[in-house]
C-alpha cells in the first residue's frame, strides 16, 4: 500500500506516529554530533578562559581589548552618521 493511496484520516494517524520517531532520530544525530564535537575539540576543560582566543593573565591588556572592542562597536554608527551628514 502506498502512500498516496492512504485515506486522509490515515494519513494524520500515520504522522502522528512518526513524528516521536522522527524528533528521537534528530536527537540521536545531535547527540552523536556534540559528543564528537567534544572529543575532538582537544580542549580538557576545567581551566577558565582555555578556549578563549585571548590570554586573561593580562588584566591591563584584557581592558584595552575590552574598549576597543566594544567602542568600535558602540562608536561605529556614529561615525558613519557623521561621516553621511559631512558628504556634499
Amino acid at each position: 500500500l502506498s502512500f498516496f493511496a492512504v485515506s486522509s484520516g490515515n494519513r494524520e494517524k500515520l504522522s502522528q506516529r512518526n513524528t516521536p520517531k522522527m524528533f528521537a532520530r534528530a536527537a540521536n544525530v545531535t547527540r552523536t554530533g556534540m559528543t564528537n564535537l567534544v572529543r575532538y575539540s582537544h580542549s580538557h576543560g576545567g581551566i577558565p578562559g582555555e578556549n578563549l582566543p585571548f590570554s586573561l593573565t593580562n588584566r591591563y591588556k584584557l581592558t584595552a581589548m575590552f574598549i576597543v572592542f566594544f567602542g568600535s562597536g558602540l562608536g561605529a554608527p556614529f561615525f558613519i552618521l557623521r561621516h553621511q551628514l559631512l558628504k556634499k
